[in-house]
């Protein structure tokens, strides 16, 4: 998924995000953590594998709720949840 425009209305509805401001603001503090970096094409990790981890945690976690709601198909995600990012930091 293109990055570049993670501040915008429309991206904070497709990911249930709160304000465009709190994205801005975890956003900021995961910069200042070393955890992103801000690029001309966008945000990315620092770390590859650390990007990894935070997606089969993502995973992980709608497999437990797709099994709670007797789902048996969950997509993998393509894109990183800030606010898991963010509450795992105490962001």
């Amino acid at each position: 998924m293109e990055n570049k425009n993670i501040f915008t209305e429309k991206f904070a509805a497709i990911f249930g995000l709160s304000a465009i401001s709190s994205t801005q603001r975890a956003v900021s503090g995961l910069i200042e953590l070393g955890i992103v970096e801000k690029l001309p094409s966008g945000f990315e990790f620092t770390d590859p594998f650390f990007q990894r981890y935070i997606q089969l945690r993502i995973l992980a976690q709608r497999t437990k709720q797709a099994v709670r709601k007797g789902q048996n198909h969950i997509k993998e995600p393509q894109y990183i949840d800030l606010r898991l990012m963010c509450s795992e930091k105490g962001l």
